[in-house]
């Protein structure tokens, strides 16, 4: 490759926790491959999603805007269809005018499933519970004689609380089958477009339930060093989570869960995570045997995590550290080998991040900076969905939910996050201040999102044509490209 341009590689698997991996504390199982990321580049060990749910996750990832602003909240909503029209652009956009080939390898969550939202390709694998979906995957299976699959027409899926064994066999899963895509894209892409810098986004649908791994995968878990699951902290959210794991994508009655259940979950998800390990691998050793390995910058991160029975809850939504917590990787140009970096970091962050190692000169914003692996104390992130907000300081995350719940907890001497210290004098201060820090940005996030409406008509000016009957105000109104 002649371009002095990085290759950019961001590998993206569905709703993984960041303490499943080996290089974050792992012990029921050995990611070697991520943890040679981890060695080689910088290791975040405080990444969180400011809204840890599939599509607001995404949505901000992909504009580098926080979920007031794009308005996606919640998983039935989507980026504006004219959000270019408004000077919102995709990192994949801009890094196409700047010479990219650019590829969308996997799940996206995009809304309509196969748009491109900027990729000038895109070879899909939606969502694993989407199994109607005709995408290239579906294609791929049908000409193996293999299907997709709902969790239901798995045995003991029920009974094991969404815990079974694959009916697709382990050269065919998807996720397996979204790193062999990335090899075959990125091997043509150097055989026909040497010179040219690709960027690709390849999105593993996997660990995301229903905990489905080849049984190949479940013996390499030790059942003995699994983490037992926190106790029940918030009954209301307990409730909620049950009546939504209830409905047809998923059927699964949780009312009666025991830590037995919750353990076997924690297997059959850990067993996916190793295979998520070894399908990276896999597209590390094709860097690694085409000489590529130092012009490819590899980002390996996710939308939230899964509370796999903490606190009583499944999946993901709530501010909790299970959910908010998120693995982060940075290996490349400008990246030193084994740092590890403490602050809080933001999902959002990789926006700029990634047009930052494109060369773009894209600034950093509010809730979208250039992560470069340097501490920073003073900065406090911010996350929304429709259940509420929440603020991230240093240890600290404050959390105000819409049915007037607030929770704050000092993840540093309380990382089970048992002790909720919204009530503590003693925490007044730090109380006082995060608070007033989430409601500017509430208001500030909420004004800008608003921005598309904005009439500029120079009524100072006689010859502005705002001054004569019939002018029409530009609608929307479009947003300054350097505040990207």
């Amino acid at each position: 490759m002649h371009s002095d341009k990085q290759n950019i590689l961001l590998l993206f698997p569905d709703q993984l926790r960041a303490d499943a991996l080996s290089c974050n504390g792992c012990r029921a199982i050995s990611t070697p491959h991520l943890d040679r990321l981890a060695s080689e580049g910088v290791n975040f060990k405080t990444a969180i999603s400011p809204s840890p749910l599939c599509v607001p996750a995404r949505a901000s990832l992909l504009s580098g805007r926080n979920s007031l602003e794009t308005g996606v909240l919640h998983n039935g909503s989507w980026l504006h269809p004219d959000r270019q029209n408004q000077g919102i652009h995709s990192w994949p956009e801009l890094l196409e005018q700047e010479g990219y080939t650019t590829a969308a390898i996997g799940k996206m969550h995009f809304y309509p499933w196969d748009l491109k939202e900027g990729f000038s390709r895109r070879i899909i694998a939606e969502d694993k519970r989407h199994i109607h979906i005709q995408d290239d995957y579906q294609e791929y299976l049908k000409e193996k004689g293999l299907r997709k699959y709902h969790g239901t027409d798995h045995a003991k899926y029920l009974d094991q609380k969404g815990a079974c064994v694959s009916l697709i066999p382990k050269e065919h899963q998807v996720d397996t089958w979204v790193a062999d895509s990335t090899v075959d894209f990125i091997l043509n892409h150097i055989k026909e477009s040497p010179d040219t810098p690709f960027a690709v986004m390849s999105g593993f649908p996997g660990p995301h339930c229903p905990y489905d791994p080849p049984s190949e995968y479940l013996d390499q878990v030790d059942v003995s060093k699994i983490e037992r699951p926190l106790a029940s902290r918030t009954p209301w959210m307990v409730d909620q989570i049950r009546q939504v794991c209830l409905r047809p994508w998923n059927k699964v009655d949780y009312t009666d869960a025991t830590e037995e259940d919750y353990i076997r979950l924690r297997q059959h998800y850990l067993a996916l995570v190793k295979q998520i390990d070894d399908a990276v691998g896999k597209i590390l050793s094709c860097l690694d045997e085409n000489k590529l390995t130092e012009s490819t910058t590899v980002l390996f991160t996710s939308d939230h995590g899964d509370f796999l029975g903490d606190h009583n809850l499944i999946g993901k939504h709530y501010y909790y550290n299970q959910s908010v917590h998120i693995p982060l990787l940075i290996r490349g140009k400008g990246y030193k080998a084994g740092q590890e970096c403490s602050s809080p970091v933001s999902l959002t962050d990789l926006y700029t991040t990634i047009l930052s190692i494109a060369g773009t000169g894209c600034r950093n914003r509010e809730d979208s900076r250039a992560l470069t692996g340097e501490e920073d104390e003073k900065r406090i992130l911010f996350g929304a969905t429709d259940i509420g907000f929440y603020a991230a300081w240093k240890s600290w995350r404050l959390s105000r939910y819409y049915q007037g719940d607030s929770h704050l907890y000092n993840l540093a001497d309380d990382p089970g996050e048992e002790n909720n210290r919204i009530g503590d004098g003693s925490c007044l201060d730090i109380i006082n201040r995060m608070n007033s820090a989430l409601d500017a940005w509430i208001i500030n996030s909420t004004i800008r999102a608003h921005s598309d409406k904005k009439v500029s008509p120079g009524t100072d000016d006689p010859d502005n044509a705002y001054n004569r009957k019939g002018w029409v105000r530009p609608y929307p109104f479009p947003l300054d490209r350097k505040n990207q």
